[in-house]
């Protein structure tokens, strides 16, 4: 017989079993980190797309620095959550929320 009270404890049994890139995950993740927040995670179809994306891309390459005189830039690949490009510079402007973030 279920009971219509819902207790914290059932609650979060429930939220813990919710996928990563759920909405409610989403909005809960800011919570659950003291504020810095997550990204936004990708599923495991999310993921394996992108492999083929990158697989493709990567074979399109291959077949065009084959097919060409001059040496072409080299490939990059999807970048994934949680992953930051080495190429990447913060702007003034994220630099100004980053450091306003950490003062208060």
């Amino acid at each position: 017989m279920l009971r219509g009270t819902m207790t914290l404890r059932k609650a979060s049994v429930l939220f813990a079993g919710l996928p990563p890139e759920s909405t409610t995950m989403s909005i809960l993740a800011p919570q659950m980190t003291g504020g810095g927040g997550l990204e936004r995670q990708w599923s495991t179809e999310q993921h394996m797309l992108a492999t083929i994306i990158d697989a493709v891309g990567s074979l399109e390459h291959t077949v065009a620095q084959v097919n060409s005189s001059k040496r072409l830039p080299k490939f990059k690949p999807l970048p994934r959550p949680g992953e930051r490009t080495r190429s990447h510079r913060l702007t003034d402007e994220e630099k100004a929320a980053l450091t306003a973030r950490e003062e208060s």
